[in-house]
């Protein structure tokens, strides 16, 4: 079915339909497979594409988060890594590739332990501003740096008050990008800034075309939900 499917529609529509199936999978957990799988094809077929490898390695991202075992976890980051670092040889300045790259590397160095991944961190920091110069309104790459500035000890450079610069710009660049919003209000909550907090909240909850519909629904809807509802009474 998948094969057909292929051979009937060109490059560009086929990774549409990815990206189609991919935004309703929050509400049809087997349109998350049938991307998957098409993506699967489309790699065994070309698999020095970047449109098809990056998202490719954004679904790697996904099984990776979705998984119970650590084991698993780590493998699909891993997959991820490694199939963007094979292509970033041959396309050293496509932002995408570097981007999912060094996602699936945080990810990868998250799973095996903060200190684990203390190695990697300029390494994952040049790569997320290598993709703001090849794309500087990438929002994904600021949350990224957020994440990293978030997750440091300060001794190691850690720094909220950067972290909040990264979400802030994130959403900037591209309102519609989700995985900012809860960061960014977690973070003001933090330093009790419950105001703020409950507006960037309530922009999230008000978001009409997510770039992310399956995070977005999935995940960071309902925990903006939960989060403003424990801010109640807050000043």
């Amino acid at each position: 079915m998948i094969g057909l499917l292929l051979f009937s529609m060109s490059l560009d529509s086929t990774l549409a339909k990815v990206d189609s199936l991919y935004q309703i999978s929050w509400k049809d957990t087997s349109a998350f497979e049938t991307a998957y799988s098409i993506l699967d094809s489309l790699l065994k077929t070309d698999p020095e594409n970047p449109e098809i490898v990056w998202r490719y390695a954004y679904f790697c991202y996904n099984k990776g988060s979705d998984a119970k075992n650590k084991k698993v976890r780590m493998e699909w980051f891993i997959k991820g890594k490694e199939i963007c670092e094979k292509l970033l040889k041959k396309y050293p300045e496509n932002a995408e590739l570097h981007y999912w790259h060094a996602v699936n590397r945080a990810k990868e160095g998250e799973a095996r332990g903060v200190m684990s991944s203390l190695f990697m961190v300029d390494d994952l920091k040049k790569e997320a501003n290598l993709v703001l110069k090849l794309n500087p309104e990438h929002a994904g790459a600021h949350v990224l740096l957020g994440g990293i500035y978030d997750a440091l000890p300060g001794f190691a450079g850690g720094s909220r008050d950067k972290a909040i610069q990264h979400y802030k710009q994130a959403i900037q660049n591209d309102s519609t990008y989700v995985a900012a919003y809860t960061r960014l209000a977690e973070d003001l909550i933090k330093k009790k800034k419950y105001d703020e907090a409950r507006e960037i909240l309530q922009k999230l909850l008000n978001l009409k075309n997510p770039n992310d519909a399956r995070l977005y629904y999935l995940e960071d809807r309902p925990k903006a939900e939960k989060m403003l509802k424990e801010l109640e009474g807050k000043k």
